[in-house]
This record gives C-alpha cells, sequence and structure tokens, in this order.
C-alpha cells in the first residue's frame, strides 16, 4: 500500500493518497493498489512519478522500482550517525520523485533558450520541466505555466512557491519543515570531526554553512561530489546509455548524421518512430497518436536526435497534453513571472497602505472627536461635563465617571449627591 502511495486512516481498511486526496476501502486480496490508484486519480503527482520511473525500466513493476531504487540509494551512501534533537513528530514524505525522472526534467532543458548555466540550475530546482516552447516552462504536479522569464530578475523558486503554494512539489522541496533529526558524519567519526564541515558537505544548498565555511573551504568539501557529478555526467555524454534505450543504435546513428533538411524529410523520421513499441503503447493507453507525433516532431526538429530513453517520450507526451488541456482554451494561463510578480507585490503593498489608511482614518477621528469637545470631564477627557458635585459644587465630570466617583476630583470633598445639567 505504501508503495502504490497510500497510507492507512485509521478508519477500518480505508487509506488515502496525501499528494490528490484519493481514499479507497474495500479492499480484497485481488486488488492492486497501485492499479486502483491510477485508474481513479491519473493524474495524482505520485502517479505520473512513478509511471515516469517503471517507463525507465520496464522489466521491473512500479511498486518494485520504488523500493529497489531507495534501497540502492540507502545502499550507496555512507552510513551516518543519527542525532536527536528532540521534536517528536517525523518530517511527512508528501511526494516521491525517483531519480530518474530528476533526470527527464533536466533533458527537457537541453535546448532551451536560456544560456545561463546559474539560472538553468534554479529552474531545475525549482522543480519546472521545459516544453519545447521557446523559455516556456511547467510544473506536471500543479500544473502552472511560465514563459518570458529575466534570468537575473526572476527568482524560480519564489515564484513557484508565491504562485503555486500547495503544490506538492512545493510542500515537499521547497519548502522546509523544522526537522527531526539531522545525520552528520559516518558510523565511525569521533570528537574530532568539525560539525561545520559535516554541515557543509551533508548539506551542499545550505547558505548559512557556506557563509561560515568560506569559498575556499567550501569546494574542498564539496568536490569529491562534484567530480562524482560530472563523472556521470561524462558518461551520459559520450553515449552510455542503459538497457532501456527506445532505438537501436543503427536507427540513432542515422538520425544523428541526418539534418532535418524539409518536412518530407521529417515526416519520414516521425513515420518511421510511431510505429516502435514504446509509440504504440502510449498512443493505445495514455495520449492521442497526434501528442506522440508531434512530441517527436518537436525532438527531432529541434534537438535533431531520438528521446535518449522512453520515459523522457512519455514526459514529452504528458506535457504537450498538459500544455493542450490548460492553455490551448485560455492563453491568459501563461503566467510571465516578473509581471505577475510584480502584480502580487502591488496588491501586497496596496493591503498594507489600505490597512494604514484605515488606522489613520481611525485616530483621526479620535483626535477630532477629542478636539471638538468644549468642556471634557476632568477623568475621562473623551466626554462632556454633566455632573455637579453637591456640596463642592464643581462640575468636573461626565456622566459615566459621575457614577463610578465617590469624591470630588477637584476638591476631594464626599459626594452627597449629583446635579446633571446639559448644556
Amino acid at each position: 500500500m505504501s508503495a502504490a502511495g497510500f497510507q492507512y486512516i485509521g478508519n477500518y481498511d480505508t487509506a488515502r493518497c496525501n499528494d490528490c486526496g484519493l481514499e479507497a476501502s474495500s479492499w480484497t486480496l485481488d486488488m492492486n493498489p497501485f492499479t486502483i490508484h491510477s485508474q481513479r486519480s491519473p493524474d495524482c503527482p505520485f502517479v505520473c512519478s512513478a509511471r515516469a520511473s517503471s517507463l525507465s525500466n520496464p522489466s521491473i513493476s512500479t511498486a518494485s522500482t520504488i523500493n529497489t531504487s531507495a534501497l540502492e540509494e540507502s545502499e550507496n551512501q555512507p552510513k551516518r550517525r543519527k542525532i536527536d534533537t528532540g521534536a517528536s513528530k517525523p518530517i511527512p514524505c508528501t511526494l516521491l520523485e525517483a531519480h530518474s525522472l530528476q533526470e527527464v526534467r533536466r533533458r527537457t532543458f537541453s535546448h532551451w533558450s536560456h544560456s545561463i548555466a546559474s539560472f538553468l540550475h534554479s529552474i531545475i530546482e525549482a522543480g519546472f520541466f521545459g516544453c519545447n516552447v521557446d523559455d516556456r516552462i511547467i510544473c506536471i504536479y500543479c500544473n502552472l505555466i511560465c514563459q518570458q522569464w529575466i534570468p537575473r530578475a526572476d527568482d524560480p523558486c519564489e515564484v513557484h512557491k508565491t504562485l503555486s503554494p500547495n503544490c506538492p512539489y512545493v510542500k515537499s522541496k521547497l519548502t522546509r519543515p523544522a526537522i527531526s533529526s539531522i545525520n552528520v558524519g559516518d558510523e565511525n567519526c569521533g570528537s574530532n570531526d568539525n560539525p561545520l564541515i559535516e554541515h557543509a558537505r551533508w548539506f551542499p544548498q545550505c547558505t548559512y554553512a557556506r557563509q561560515l565555511c568560506g569559498e575556499e573551504l567550501y569546494h574542498q568539501v564539496q568536490e569529491p561530489r562534484l567530480a562524482q557529478y560530472e563523472s556521470a555526467k561524462g558518461n551520459e555524454t559520450n553515449g552510455t546509455i542503459g538497457p532501456s534505450a527506445i532505438l537501436n543504435n543503427n536507427l540513432v546513428a542515422h538520425t544523428q548524421q541526418s539534418l532535418m533538411t524539409d518536412e518530407r524529410t521529417l515526416a519520414i523520421f516521425v513515420a518511421a518512430r510511431l510505429d516502435l513499441p514504446i509509440s504504440r503503447r502510449l498512443s493505445d493507453q495514455n495520449f492521442n497518436l497526434s501528442i506522440v507525433k508531434q512530441c517527436w516532431e518537436d525532438q527531432l526538429r529541434l534537438k535533431h536526435d531520438d528521446f535518449l530513453f522512453e520515459c523522457d517520450l512519455y514526459m514529452a507526451c504528458l506535457i504537450r497534453q498538459k500544455q493542450i488541456e490548460h492553455i490551448d482554451i485560455k492563453k491568459e494561463n501563461i503566467v510571465v513571472p516578473s509581471i505577475k510578480m510584480k502584480q502580487i507585490r502591488e496588491e501586497i503593498a496596496g493591503m498594507h497602505e489600505q490597512t494604514v489608511a484605515i488606522r489613520n482614518r481611525a485616530q483621526t477621528t479620535d483626535d477630532r472627536k477629542q478636539s471638538t469637545l468644549s468642556n471634557p470631564c476632568v477623568l475621562c477627557l473623551t466626554e462632556e461635563k454633566r455632573f455637579v458635585c453637591i456640596p463642592c459644587g464643581h462640575m468636573a465630570m461626565c456622566v459615566a465617571c459621575g457614577h463610578s466617583s465617590s469624591s470630588c476630583p477637584i476638591c476631594e470633598t464626599e459626594i452627597e449627591a449629583f446635579v446633571r445639567i446639559d448644556i
């Protein structure tokens, strides 16, 4: 049940998905939890992530793929000592994103219009996928579509968090909850280990640790990980592809040596790829044939190469379908980050100014009320004098203050009676 995205909620046999809110009950032994999940909620972020990971290795089921990837990740990482910080509740995991899906996200930007590496890294970290249309990007979890970015002015993570705060990716990846425990060092770490270095090693994105370490020490700490990343990137660039590559070597080589000189040549290549098993399977089960065809056309026309894995084609089709559903009818669903964020800032500033104006108006009303009193009460200063104290004869208090006083506030003579005077 857990591998299929469900969690038990304590009500008979009812299980719920935290991503899409789907609840299922009355389970029997012949029911497949993931099949139920994908059929009843096909757009669930967990289902989309699991499908993409399963396409990258079709011989393994979805559930076993997720469990295997998690096991491998835990085996590859060194064992670390766990230190309790005193919090009683564990961190909830609301989004499971396979490593293969993260790699697919990165490959969708291989032909992106902006060439600034740091900005592209921010876009990928913010959870967006490239759409192969100018600089348009999309989040497959919340369907936020953005275009016309200004690299040195727009912050992709801030845009995602502001415009879609309930997005599962935003809640799980961009919004940091209070942690209940941290891992520092391996099982052999001793009293001589530096907590600051361990902090920078295991949390490379932490700005606080980086500032304390300094750039030189920070790069020394991160050098082994950077070398491993460059090695993996080099293997992919050199053409090292896994068993789930969707085309044979001859077809790939033929495509790379050919240029899309005209639409007729492009049509021939696309037609050949529509006969592939993955294309037929996607058109039969998930997407219209026109969507699969358009994805192949965009891939060959823009990148002059085939999709590296089956999951790349699946994600391209999913992105194309989401664009059709959300922007073909309403073009205003495409968000221009600089304009939208400016509007939000202006709305916040307007609300602040309105709040300040209301407070000032209330204060002005009180001041005006006080200034219009011709003979204010000596005790409260907010009401007119109405009571004359007997026997001293001083007119000093309003009606409310007179009823609560036993002596004259001017001469402190005990009050025996009042005489009310309305002027």
